[in-house]
């Protein structure tokens, strides 16, 4: 299964938006994501952090912005909630970024 994560910034609403998509076809080329267009992709869930709570877990560790993006309804696999957590950071730590996108492919994790 190849996942993509959209993380959005919204600093108007002071808020952290994570959109979980999937491609649960199987895909024939491994490792090609230049093909995957968004109309690939399903919605699995959509996430929405309150800015003040993130605020204290970003200034903790990343074990902290692990527990913290963990919810019932979004519970990536380590890997990925690390590779989550390092994008969040960066994204505040930024000041022109406002949104990341990151994709994994299950199939890396089986090598």
């Amino acid at each position: 299964m190849i996942q993509k994560f959209a993380i959005f910034r919204d600093d108007e609403n002071d808020i952290l938006i994570i959109e979980e998509f999937a491609i649960l076809d199987r895909v024939l080329k491994k490792n090609d994501f230049r093909g995957l267009n968004s109309e690939k992709f399903s919605f699995v869930c959509k996430e929405k952090y309150d800015g003040k709570k993130l605020e204290t877990a970003l200034s903790k560790d990343k074990n902290a912005i692990i527990s913290f993006i963990r919810t019932n309804n979004m519970y990536p696999i380590g890997d990925y909630a690390a590779a989550i957590a390092d994008s969040i950071t960066n994204l505040y730590e930024s000041e022109s970024s406002k949104t990341v996108e990151l994709i994994f492919d299950d199939q890396e994790l089986l090598r």
